[in-house]
């Protein structure tokens, strides 16, 4: 699990989100961007990004906005960032489960 803080700048290094263009009005980070954390959820590990809004969904914990999972993401101020490595959706696959 990785834990980030409002305001660390990450890098997605996994864009193969299973549900891209089948979830209405949920916007998704692209690998090419360096984003900023705007919220970091330890209970779900899960960020919220800036420049990134999505809808809220409801829970049984009340109503929260879609976020990511940290192991999709890596820290931006590493010195050197293998994107290949990462972005390969049978390796994450293996990796996960």
């Amino acid at each position: 699990m990785m834990s980030f803080k409002v305001g660390d700048k990450v890098v997605c290094m996994n864009t193969a989100f299973p549900n891209k263009g089948k979830t209405r009005g949920v916007k998704f980070p692209k690998g090419d961007k360096v984003y900023r954390v705007r919220n970091y959820s330890k209970e779900w590990d899960v960020v919220c990004l800036e420049n990134i809004y999505n809808p809220k969904l409801d829970t049984k914990l009340g109503s929260r906005e879609i976020g990511f999972a940290t192991w999709r993401f890596a820290d931006a101020d590493q010195e050197e960032i293998n994107f290949e490595a990462f972005d390969d959706p049978d390796r994450w696959r293996r990796i996960r489960h």
